[in-house]
């Protein structure tokens, strides 16, 4: 583990946490080893394990890897799953290890993430789960998590955001056929899963997909722009059409009307009980015709 990487997060603990010296390094049974089930790292490939696996077989463990002692003959893995599980496909019975026992949940999760990081391979949508999951269980802004993890924060706010994207995109960000950039760029359209087709498709650089998102949104804006002018312009029409009729039943009763084309309903308006007979008189020849 970096010693910087490891000072910024014991800072921000306040443990000396990293500093897997201090600690002995012990030989572990393979059997009362168990992964971590928070690991960020979730996809393992096994090619890789196995090749690791014929590595071990020639020349060893060349790194310890680190546990939780959670109590008498059960250990969690905080970092070296891969090494744990390429140990068990070489037959080696006992891995050297490097045993914590006085580490806070937090910690282990922050240990076993920043594993995972330095070594370059975690998945973009592994890392956003990791990054959102400190955050919600411990409290983490996204300061103190770059602070921990030494990434920048607009790296820690750009991967976070990728957790609104849908499953397709993800998986094509997994599969390394668009870059975080493209994810960052289209995060937040309902059209993401057309876009990433059109991005793989036409070998879209980054800033090729800011321009084409850029001129979908002006598109988007102009016909809501116009949606906007004719549902005023339907409106002025309705009004104008409303203080017709109005005028007109004036005309034919002799009293002030306001027409309500939502309740459809027609009110008139009278002074006195002798434009109330008028009102009256209008509406009884209106029905003997």
């Amino acid at each position: 583990m970096n010693e910087s990487k490891t000072t910024r997060l014991a800072n921000i603990l306040g443990e000396q946490i990293g500093i897997v010296s201090e600690n002995p390094l012990q030989y572990i049974s393979i059997s009362l080893i168990s992964p971590n089930p928070d690991q960020p790292r979730k996809i393992f490939s096994e090619e890789q394990i196995k090749e690791l696996a014929q590595s071990i077989k020639q020349y060893g463990v060349l790194q310890p890897i680190i546990v939780h002692k959670e109590k008498e003959d059960v250990y969690t893995i905080i970092a070296g799953e891969r090494r744990w599980r390429a140990c068990k496909i070489a037959g080696v019975k006992t891995i050297p290890a490097i045993v914590k026992s006085d580490c806070a949940n937090r910690d282990l999760d922050s240990i076993a993430l920043i594993e995972n990081i330095q070594r370059q391979n975690l998945k973009t949508t592994e890392e956003a789960k990791s990054y959102a999951s400190l955050m919600e269980k411990y409290g983490y802004t996204q300061e103190q998590l770059s602070y921990i993890v030494g990434k920048s924060r607009s790296h820690i706010a750009n991967v976070l955001r990728i957790s609104n994207l849908s499953s397709k995109v993800k998986e094509h960000l997994d599969k390394k056929e668009i870059s975080l950039g493209h994810a960052k760029a289209i995060a937040g359209r309902k059209d993401s899963d057309d876009l990433v087709q059109e991005i793989i498709q036409k070998k879209l650089s980054v800033r090729e997909t800011e321009a084409l998102v850029g001129n979908k949104k002006a598109s988007e804006k102009k016909a809501g722009q116009k949606h906007a002018d004719n549902n005023s312009d339907q409106k002025v029409n309705e009004e104008k059409e409303k203080e017709n009729i109005e005028y007109m039943l004036k005309s034919k009763i002799g009293l002030k009307a306001e027409l309500d084309v939502k309740n459809k309903t027609v009110t008139f308006h009278y002074h006195n009980l002798d434009e109330l007979d008028l009102l009256l008189a209008k509406i009884d020849t209106l029905g003997s015709d």
